[in-house]
């Protein structure tokens, strides 16, 4: 950046210091926070995520409002707010192994570097999947596109992310451990199980966001946004393909290939910009989103094929009919009964909450419960004492720990 400073508004030099502050604390928690995940500390894992969060954005606001600092102030802010997590943090790292230099070997970080240089690409790969649409949109359609484009897609995304992201944050150390401590046979069966807690999650949000979406857009935007309302059921089923992805490459991440990975992603990046550079502008900001829902479609057939010849992902065919079904029964009795009423904000809170209850329902109707996890649910509702259920208590509470989620994750997604 300094080399080509002479290209650079004044601005933002005087930025680049502030920024690689912030770029290195900010990312000194990010690791923590991993090491967290990595060894099943949930609780730490967030309080360190959420800390980071509100310390930065409150700092920012002081920064910003107060001290009058403008874009300076937003970054300072993220500096200091994790600068006063850096003692809990390294705490937090030192009660799994040593901090200290002694420790580094070649070999780990050969290890490390054969792993994650390949996740590079990857990585932009990604970020070419998420962001190239707007550009592409700006390019040939406007900026005005864009913002009608960008609010739907943000709002879409966001909704999902809300489910997929706690979910898909778990997964991955329950894999790990599995895979490691009690062998791939076992891993393949927690992989079809997670596999189908996670399309029990989502595949509603997706069938009642296509009922819901354009009273949501309704109360949540203005008027000049409203009409891209159609686009939101489809990047939500985008952002829940490309959490099923996840969970198909994870034989291709147990046995560390991440080649392969990177390849998967900038196969299914390639061909997104070359359809959107074929098709947006002829047919506007819309197909983008049918592109990239086509996209993650197209990774997710990628990651299940390939990660075949390591660990074989059993996709739960007749569970995902059944959760298809009760979705799609959700959605129609949801239409029949609330088209005629005005969107108000409690009538959309109305319709989630009705919503909800027929899903479960039509779930236990078509018999996409099973009765072990129906037995647990009960005995969370009746607020039981942990003890009275028996010594299988946890093995039950492992095949059915996700009902909770089915109960309340909607609710807070909506």
């Amino acid at each position: 950046m300094l080399l080509i400073s002479e290209w650079l508004s004044p601005g933002v030099i005087r930025l680049l210091p502030i920024a690689l502050a912030g770029l290195v604390f900010n990312h000194f928690i990010l690791v923590t926070q991993q090491l967290m995940r990595a060894a099943n500390r949930a609780k730490e894992f967030a309080v360190l995520s959420i800390a980071s969060t509100l310390l930065a954005t409150a700092f920012s606001v002081f920064f910003v409002v107060v001290a009058k600092w403008g874009a300076f102030g937003i970054l300072a802010g993220v500096v200091a707010g994790n600068i006063l997590l850096v003692p809990l943090a390294l705490r937090n790292a030192r009660s799994e192994g040593s901090l200290s230099p002694r420790k580094y070997t070649p070999d780990i970080a050969r290890s490390f570097a054969s792993y994650g240089i390949p996740m590079i690409p990857a990585a932009i790969s990604s970020w070419v999947l998420i962001l190239s649409d707007r550009y592409i949109i700006g390019l040939s359609q406007g900026a005005a596109q864009v913002g009608l484009y960008g609010t739907a897609y943000n709002l879409g995304d966001k909704l999902m992310n809300l489910i997929t992201l706690p979910m898909l944050i778990a997964i991955g150390p329950v894999m790990v451990h599995t895979f490691e401590k009690q062998g791939q046979k076992l891993a393949e069966q927690v992989q079809t199980q997670l596999t189908r807690y996670f399309a029990m999650v989502t595949i509603p949000v997706v069938c009642g966001l296509v009922v819901i979406a354009k009273p949501f857009m309704a109360v949540m935007t203005g008027p000049l946004y409203r009409s891209a309302y159609a686009i939101l059921p489809v990047v939500a089923a985008g952002v829940m393909l490309y959490g099923v992805s996840q969970i198909a490459s994870n034989g291709l991440a147990m046995y560390k290939k991440t080649v392969i990975m990177m390849q998967n992603t900038v196969i299914a990046a390639t061909f997104q910009v070359t359809v959107n550079l074929l098709l947006v502008p002829k047919y506007g900001y819309p197909v983008a989103a049918w592109t990239t829902l086509g996209s993650y479609l197209l990774l997710l057939v990628l990651a299940w094929a390939r990660s075949r010849p390591y660990m074989e992902w059993r996709v739960p065919w007749r569970d995902l009919v059944r959760i298809v079904a009760a979705g799609v029964t959700m959605a129609v009795i949801l239409y029949a009964g609330f088209r005629w009423f005005d969107p108000t904000l409690i009538t959309l809170l109305l319709e989630v909450a009705a919503g909800i209850a027929l899903y479960a329902l039509a779930l236990r109707v078509v018999g996409g419960l099973r009765s072990d996890e129906i037995e647990f649910a009960g005995e969370l509702w009746g607020r039981r004492a942990p003890g009275c259920c028996g010594a299988d208590r946890p093995a039950r509470a492992r095949e059915a720990g996700a009902l909770v989620a089915l109960l309340a994750l909607p609710s807070a997604c909506w």
